[in-house]
């Protein structure tokens, strides 16, 4: 993600997760599958999230981010998000959980610059 955007989200943070949409996992269920283009992102809110990918012949797709399970408040999904990526592992509730998703019709605005006018 590009320092612009970055600036864009941070101003408009309070309003993406007050808009964002609740939603409540039980343990086990997956809430993003590894290879699937995200529709958006995630932010925990209480509860536990695990991760886990893959071994693709000895590659290790999600390269830098070997996560093993997530804290309160982070975000989920967003590097892929802002780079057309697939997932790079599968994320499931290892406990009872609660997360915010923030859709990408919430962010793109945020982050595309308005098109240009035309001078005649």
């Amino acid at each position: 993600m590009n320092a612009k955007m970055e600036v864009a989200l941070q101003s408009q943070w309070s309003s993406l997760r007050r808009d964002g949409k609740e939603l409540k996992f039980r343990k086990g269920q997956i809430l993003a599958y590894e290879g699937h283009i995200p529709y958006g992102i995630f932010v925990l809110t209480s509860g536990s999230l695990e991760f886990s990918h893959a071994d693709h012949q000895g590659e290790h797709p999600c390269e830098g981010q070997h996560l093993v399970s997530m804290s309160l408040g982070q975000i989920f999904a967003m590097e892929q998000f802002f780079s057309d990526s697939p997932l790079c592992c599968t994320c499931r509730a290892a406990t009872d959980c609660t997360v915010i998703f923030i859709s990408k019709t919430q962010l793109l605005p945020l982050v595309t610059p308005p098109p240009e006018k035309s001078v005649h």
